[in-house]
This record gives C-alpha cells, sequence and structure tokens, in this order.
C-alpha cells in the first residue's frame, strides 16, 4: 500500500507532456528531476525539456514545484548532438537570474548547501523557514545549455 502511494505521489509530479520519460519513480536518463524534500524525499518531477515556469507543475495535490523543490538532479543525456547537457536552474520564472549550475551528471541532495544571498521567496507551501539564503525552495524554471 505503501508503495504504492508513493508511485502515485510520483505521478502525480510528472508533467503531462512526458512522452518517453522514465516511470514516475525514477530519475531516468535525460532529465532533469527535482524533488520537494532533501534525499529525494516527497513528490518528483521530473522533465527534458526547458521548463520557463515550474509554478505550473505539481509535485502533488496543492504542492506546486516552483520554490518547493529541495533535492536537485541533472540525469541529461551526455550523448545528446545539441550539446545541451547541463542544466542553469533560475530562482525566477522566465530564466531571470539569479541562477545556478548543474552540470551534467551532478545530484544536490540538499539544496539548504547552495548560499543564494539575495533569497526573499517564501516557498515550501507545506512549511517554511524562507527565506533562508539558500536555494532550497528557490528553482522556478531551469534550461538546458551547452556549458554553465
Amino acid at each position: 500500500m505503501l508503495l504504492k502511494a508513493l508511485l502515485l505521489t510520483a505521478a502525480l509530479a510528472a508533467p503531462a507532456a512526458t512522452a518517453g520519460s522514465a516511470t514516475a519513480a525514477s530519475c531516468g536518463s535525460g532529465n532533469f528531476c527535482l524533488w520537494q524534500n532533501a534525499n529525494r524525499g516527497g513528490g518528483l518531477y521530473f522533465f527534458d525539456k526547458d521548463d520557463r515556469n515550474l509554478h505550473n507543475d505539481l509535485f502533488a495535490r496543492g504542492v506546486k514545484v516552483g520554490d518547493n523543490a529541495s533535492t536537485a538532479k541533472n540525469n541529461g543525456n551526455g550523448n545528446d548532438p545539441s550539446g545541451l547537457v547541463d542544466v542553469l536552474a533560475y530562482q525566477n520564472a522566465n530564466f531571470r537570474k539569479p541562477a545556478l549550475c548543474i552540470p551534467l551528471g551532478t545530484e544536490i541532495k540538499n539544496l539548504k548547501v547552495k548560499g543564494l544571498p539575495g533569497d526573499r521567496d517564501k516557498g515550501d507551501a507545506v512549511n517554511s523557514n524562507e527565506p533562508d539564503r539558500t536555494w532550497n525552495d528557490d528553482i522556478s524554471s531551469f534550461r538546458w545549455v551547452a556549458n554553465c
């Protein structure tokens, strides 16, 4: 029963238009993934394209992805012919800076380890200690880039 609940939570997190994406329970190859909680806890969001507004995506009912992620992983495709293998995660929607570079193969298990001096976002819809001057609960958009 618990496994079913976890899979349902993960399935709700995945964007509707993810043709060819991995199973909802994992961060499949070619995807940029965000988890609601540190150490891959809570809901999972994954996508293999740019997303200019994570506030339109949900980890679970009532919990938006935008400004609510605590773990990030770049599981991009190193053989992508476009060369767009690194991720720039932005504090604001529409790719507006500041930005955090997440190189191919990098996982940040707790975004609290990445400082964000200009942090003003409230973040987490459930329980917040925001703003906390870190990237925790502060990613609102991301895009794939050649180098960051």
